[in-house]
C-alpha cells in the first residue's frame, strides 16, 4: 500500500481494474454478480450462466475462450448466491457450499493451491453453513449461516498484504480462516471484499471495515492511513447498517432506513455527494448520497462508480462514467445520482460496466464492452445506455421412471424428455445429487434420453435428468423426481450338522446370506453347546442331548432381516478309549518279530503308566498300544525317563493302523529306562504311556541274572557266537565269566539274588 500511499500525497490518481462487491433484493438474494470484465446470473432454467473476459476461466465453462453471450456452467442448480471479481467467480449451492473458479495465483478459490480452474472447484471447508460469498482482488470472504466470516487468499509473494483478511497477521491463506472477532456465532449480517479491504456489517448493525486505507477506504476517519488487520469501526455507523458494497478504493453503506452513505476515494464523484474537493480528495467518514437518504433496497460500487437500486425498481449511478458506466447516454462524470433504469430486480457493478435483472433471466447491461462484457454477442466499444443480454433459449425437462416403487437391485430405466433442447447434447441422470453410475452423459435423441440402472439403495431417492446445454440453449433440469426403492429380501443357506461325539473338539460352521452379508451365530441350547463366532464348543458331559445353532442376519439399508435357519444335530455319548494291550515287538534276525507281553502288575487304565520289559537284547524296539476303538490321530508323544525326567538321545516315531498305534524307539541305551507317553490319541484329551529299559542277560523272565541265562546268552542278531559278539561280554574278555556277571544290572528297583 506504500505506493499508493505516495500517490495519494503526490496529487496522482491510479486506478487498477477491479470487480465490485454487489448488494440485491432478498427475493432475487445475489443472483446477479458483475467481475471486473464478466458477469454472471442464474438463467429462467433455474441454472448459471456467465459471460465476458474468460482469460482465467472466470466464465467456468472448462474453457478461457471470450464468451460474449451468457454460456452454461457446470453448477448445481439451484444455486443460492453469486460473486465476481477481477478474474475470478463463486457460487454458494442450495447447500450452503462454496464453489469458486477462475483467476488463483494468491489462493482467492480457496481450494489449498493457487491453482488456475477452468470449471468450479469446492472451497476447502465449506462445504455446507454459507450463506453469502463476496470476492474481492486476490482474496474471497463467506458469510456462514452461524453469523461467522471466514477469509482466504491474499498469498503473495514474499508473504504479505494488507490486512485484508482480518485474521491479525498480514499473511495469506489459502484456505478459509476466521475473521477476528467474526468466528461462527458472531452474528454477523454482511460481508463485502474490495481491492485489499473488507468490510461487514454487526449483528448490532454497525459497519466494520479492515485491510488497507490509503484512499480512507476503512471509513474510520483515521489521519494516517493506516492499514489495519482487524476490524475497525466505521465512523459513525455504530448501528442502523443493512449491508455494505465496496469498490476499488470507496465503500458504501446502506442503511437500514433505506439510505446510502459513502466513504474513501472521491475525486471519481464515486460518494455521490459532490464532495470532488481535489484531484485527491478523499472522505474519511461516512457520508449520505445526495438525494438517496430512503427508499433504496441495494447498492453496488465498481471501481470508480456506484449504483443505487430503489424499492420501486429505478436504478440510479454516479461517478466516473469515461466507459459509459453510469448509464446516462454520456460519459460525463457525474457527481450525484443520476436515474439510467427502471424494473430492476437486481443489480451488479463491474470494474467499469454495470448489469441489472428486469427478469429471471433476462439482463440489461451498459459500459465497457472490450470483453463482450455486456452480454449481447458484441464485443467492442462501450454502450452509453443500457443494452439487452442475448440469452440462450430456454429448454424444460420431464422425466419418468419405469417402475415405482421398485425392490433394491432390480432394473429400472429413467426417460427424460427436453422440450427446446439440442440433439446430440448430453443428459446427466442424478440420485439424491450424484450422478448415476453409468448414466454420466446420455446423448439426447429425438429430444429424450434414457438411462437404465439397477444401483439405487433402498429409501425414498431424489432423482434429477439435467440437460447440459450448449451455445443456443439454456441448461435445465427435470427437477426432483421422488423414486421409492424397497429393501430386498433375503435367505440364509446353512447345511445341515452331522452328529458329533461329546468328547470332540471344538469346530466351526458356516451359512450364506443371499445378499452377501455376514450371518451371525446363536446357540439356542447354551448348556449343551456354545458358539462364539463361528466356533461351537460341546459343553462337557451332555452326550444324549441335542445342540441347535441358528443362523442370523438382521438387514441392512437395502436388505430385510432374513428368515432365521436352525440346524441341530446329536450329541452322541463316546466310548472312552481304553487300552487293551501292550508290548513290546522285538525284530530279531530270521526267526522275525517276537512279542513281550505287558507287565502283568500294572493295570491296563490311563493313565497308569504301562511297564514293558524288552527281554531280547538289543535297543531296536517298537512299542505297540492296542486300543479298544480304531485309531484315527496318533496323537503327540512325549519322552521322559522313568521318574518324568528329561530323557536325551532317545526317539520315537509314532503310526496307526486299525486299533493299534505303533512306536519305533531308537536311541535308548543298556540299563536305561524311558517313558512314552502318548496324549490326544484320536484327538480326544487322553494320556497313556509305557516305560520301556533292557535288563541285560534276563532270557528266562526271572527278573533276575542266573545260570540259565548265562548258559543261553546269545550273539548279536543274525552273527556267529564269537567274543566280539557276545552282547553279555561287558569285559571283553571273549567268554562270560564271573566280572561279566557281577556287573550285569537288574531292572530298576530289584536286587539280583
Amino acid at each position: 500500500g506504500e505506493w499508493m500511499h505516495a500517490a495519494h500525497r503526490a496529487g496522482l490518481v491510479t486506478f487498477i481494474a477491479l470487480a465490485a462487491t454487489w448488494i440485491v433484493l432478498p427475493v432475487a438474494a445475489q443472483t446477479l454478480a458483475a467481475g471486473v470484465d464478466h458477469n454472471c446470473t442464474l438463467s429462467s432454467t433455474g441454472g448459471v450462466v456467465c459471460w465476458g473476459s474468460n482469460q482465467y476461466g472466470q466464465v467456468g465453462d472448462g474453457t478461457t475462450i471470450t464468451r460474449t453471450a451468457p454460456t452454461n456452467v457446470n453448477l448445481p442448480f439451484g444455486v443460492t448466491s453469486l460473486a465476481g471479481n477481477w478474474g475470478q467467480s463463486c457460487a454458494v449451492t442450495s447447500a450452503g457450499a462454496a464453489k469458486c473458479w477462475g483467476w488463483n495465483d494468491y489462493g482467492q478459490l480457496g481450494d489449498g493451491s493457487k491453482i488456475q480452474r477452468n470449471s468450479p472447484v469446492d472451497v476447502s471447508g465449506l462445504g455446507s453453513g454459507v450463506a453469502r460469498i463476496s470476492a474481492g482482488y486476490g482474496h474471497t470472504c463467506a458469510l456462514t449461516t452461524s453469523g461467522g466470516i471466514k477469509c482466504w487468499g491474499a498469498d503473495a509473494s514474499p508473504a504479505s498484504n494488507n490486512g485484508e483478511l482480518g485474521n491479525g497477521a498480514n499473511t495469506g491463506s489459502l484456505t478459509p480462516g476466521d475473521v477476528t472477532g467474526f468466528a461462527s456465532g458472531a452474528g454477523a449480517l454482511w460481508v463485502a471484499t474490495g481491492k485489499g479491504f473488507t468490510c461487514a456489517v454487526t449483528a448490532g448493525g454497525g459497519a466494520k471495515c479492515w485491510g488497507a486505507n490509503v484512499w480512507d477506504q476503512l471509513g474510520n476517519n483515521d489521519p494516517a492511513f493506516a492499514d489495519r488487520n482487524v476490524p475497525v469501526d466505521v465512523f459513525g455507523l455504530n448501528s442502523g447498517v443493512a449491508s455494505v458494497a465496496t469498490g476499488e478504493i470507496h465503500a458504501c453503506a446502506l442503511t437500514t432506513s433505506g439510505g446510502v452513505k459513502c466513504w474513501g476515494y472521491a475525486a471519481s464523484g464515486a460518494l455521490g455527494n459532490n464532495s470532488q474537493l481535489s484531484p485527491t480528495g478523499t472522505q474519511p467518514v461516512a457520508a449520505d448520497v445526495t438525494g438517496l437518504t430512503s427508499g433504496v433496497a441495494a447498492i453496488t460500487a465498481g471501481t470508480s462508480h456506484t449504483c443505487a437500486m430503489k424499492t420501486t425498481g429505478e436504478v440510479l449511478c454516479w461517478g466516473g462514467n469515461a466507459q459509459g458506466q453510469v448509464g446516462d447516454g454520456t460519459n460525463t462524470q457525474r457527481n450525484t445520482p443520476v436515474s439510467v433504469a427502471s424494473g430492476a430486480i437486481a443489480i451488479s457493478a463491474g470494474a467499469f460496466h454495470t448489469c441489472i435483472l428486469t427478469a429471471v433471466g433476462v439482463s440489461q447491461c451498459w459500459g465497457n464492452n472490450a470483453q463482450g462484457n455486456l452480454g449481447n454477442g458484441t464485443q467492442g466499444g462501450p454502450s452509453y445506455v443500457p443494452v439487452t443480454s442475448t440469452f440462450p433459449a430456454a429448454t424444460t425437462m420431464a422425466l419418468v421412471s419405469g417402475a415405482n416403487p421398485l425392490v433394491f437391485g432390480e432394473s429400472v430405466t429413467f426417460t427424460a424428455t427436453v422440450t427446446g433442447g439440442t440433439n446430440g447434447v448430453g443428459v446427466n441422470f442424478q440420485v439424491d445429487g450424484a450422478t448415476m453410475p453409468g448414466c454420466g452423459a446420455v446423448v439426447l435423441a429425438s429430444g429424450s434420453a434414457a438411462c437404465t440402472t439397477s444401483s439405487l439403495q433402498a429409501g425414498a431417492r431424489s432423482v434429477t435428468a439435467i440437460y447440459a446445454g450448449n451455445a443456443s440453449t439454456l441448461a435445465s433440469t427435470s427437477g426432483s423426481f421422488a423414486q421409492t426403492v424397497d429393501k430386498a429380501d433375503q435367505s440364509i443357506a446353512f447345511d445341515a450338522l452331522a452328529n458329533r461325539n461329546d468328547n470332540e473338539p471344538p469346530f466351526t460352521v458356516a451359512a450364506t446370506a443371499s445378499s452377501g452379508l455376514a450371518v451371525v451365530f446363536s446357540s439356542t441350547t447354551p448348556s449343551v453347546c456354545t458358539v462364539a463366532g463361528s466356533t461351537v464348543t460341546l459343553q462337557p458331559g451332555q452326550g444324549g442331548n441335542t445342540c441347535t445353532i441358528t443362523a442370523n442376519q438382521t438387514g441392512s439399508s437395502n436388505f430385510n432381516a432374513a428368515p432365521q435357519f436352525a440346524q441341530s444335530f446329536a450329541v452322541l455319548t463316546t466310548v472312552q478309549l481304553a487300552v487293551t494291550a501292550v508290548k513290546s515287538r522285538k525284530t530279531h534276525g530270521a526267526a522275525g518279530d517276537f512279542d513281550i507281553a505287558i507287565n502283568p502288575v500294572t493295570p491296563i487304565a490311563a493313565p497308569n503308566p504301562i511297564d514293558v520289559e524288552c527281554r531280547a537284547i538289543g535297543t531296536g524296539h517298537r512299542i505297540i498300544f492296542t486300543f479298544n476303538l480304531p485309531i484315527t490321530a496318533t496323537g503327540t508323544v512325549a519322552i521322559t525317563d522313568k521318574d518324568g525326567l528329561p530323557f536325551s538321545g532317545a526317539a520315537a516315531t509314532p503310526s496307526f493302523s486299525g486299533s493299534e498305534v505303533t512306536l519305533i524307539v531308537t536311541g535308548i541305551p543298556d540299563n536305561r529306562r524311558a517313558k512314552f507317553t502318548l496324549t490326544n490319541v484320536n484327538g480326544g484329551s487322553n494320556s497313556f504311556s509305557a516305560a520301556v529299559g533292557f535288563l541285560i542277560g534276563d532270557v528266562n523272565n526271572s527278573r533276575s541274572v542266573t545260570g540259565t541265562d548265562v548258559g543261553v546268552v546269545r550273539g548279536r542278531s543274525g552273527q556267529a557266537v564269537t567274543a566280539a559278539n557276545y552282547k553279555s561280554d561287558l569285559n571283553a574278555s571273549g567268554t562270560l565269566t564271573g566280572t561279566d556277571i557281577s556287573v550285569v544290572r537288574p531292572r530298576s528297583g530289584l536286587v539280583i539274588p
